[in-house]
């Protein structure tokens, strides 16, 4: 076990250590689908995050349809389960980690750096043959939290950062959703199709394995290795911050520095850049 990925059976030996589980399934276009996966069956001891109402803060004018919630508030729910920095946390999902990554990102930047993803996720799991029930484990206390304002302690890209990477030749920009959309063929949940001028697409499936894995460190490392040979830094973005946390965690694996995630994304942008899309 790594601070990025967990295996099943590393995951099995230690699940009654005190281990923190959290289920993030999840789907976009029916947002109670997952609690009611998780309700049916999870892996003993988990609680459930959701993307819309834990995962994300709330939606305002033109700040994207997953906006990032305040620190604090994220903050003040991870404690409330008992979570400290020294707390082993394991995330999944069953989409290939786009949502487990989101978590995994977000207790990151809040300093819980033994937040693992379980590797292969939940359908990964049931094919070892490892436990699951659908006993809900007691909800915790609702707290107040008592904290004075923190920051997001991984780079993060507000819409000025990403107007001034396109300018920069030592800035990349990089899309990470599917390239019919990225091309502008297809868009399915956004206003309008196309992708954010001067970006690069690199989309998250390239990273996942056709078994729903991260593919090896080495492939990393070389998929990426264009970042390090240019000493470049990078912007990432998807359409509302969520596959792109898989890039970034990918990146990670590789054994690069952590780059920017622009979490408005896509959906952002359409809001604030109502113009005609770039498509190619």
């Amino acid at each position: 076990m790594t601070n990025t990925l967990i295996s099943a059976s590393e995951l099995n030996a230690i699940l009654d250590n005190n281990v923190f589980i959290f289920d993030c399934r999840f789907d976009l276009f029916n947002p109670d689908v997952g609690f009611n996966q998780y309700q049916s069956e999870h892996i003993p001891n988990a609680h459930y995050l959701h993307l819309n109402n834990d995962l994300s803060g709330q939606i305002a004018s033109e700040n994207g349809r997953h906006p990032l919630p305040k620190p604090e508030q994220f903050s003040a729910l991870v404690a409330s389960y008992g979570i400290t920095p020294d707390s082993t946390v394991v995330v999944y999902d069953d989409k290939n980690h786009c949502y487990a990554s989101r978590a995994w990102w977000m207790l990151h930047a809040l300093g819980y750096t033994k937040t693992v993803v379980l590797n292969g996720g939940f359908s990964n799991w049931k094919q070892q043959g490892f436990t699951t029930n659908s006993e809900i484990p007691e909800p915790p206390e609702k707290q107040i939290s008592s904290q004075k304002p923190i920051n997001w302690q991984l780079p993060t890209a507000s819409v000025e950062k990403v107007k001034t990477a396109q300018s920069q030749d030592s800035f990349f920009l990089i899309d990470a959703r599917e390239n019919q959309r990225f091309i502008g063929e297809v868009e399915p949940i956004d206003p309008y199709a196309g992708h954010i001028p001067g970006a690069i697409n690199k989309t998250w499936l390239d990273v996942i394995d056709s078994e729903g894995f991260f593919k090896s460190k080495e492939f990393l490392a070389d998929y990426w290795s264009f970042l390090q040979e240019k000493d470049s830094d990078s912007v990432h973005y998807c359409g509302s911050g969520v596959t792109a946390c898989v890039n970034i965690l990918s990146i990670i694996i590789a054994g690069h520095k952590p780059p920017a995630l622009y979490s408005g994304g896509w959906s952002q942008w359409c809001g604030v850049n109502p113009k005609k899309p770039i498509k190619s």
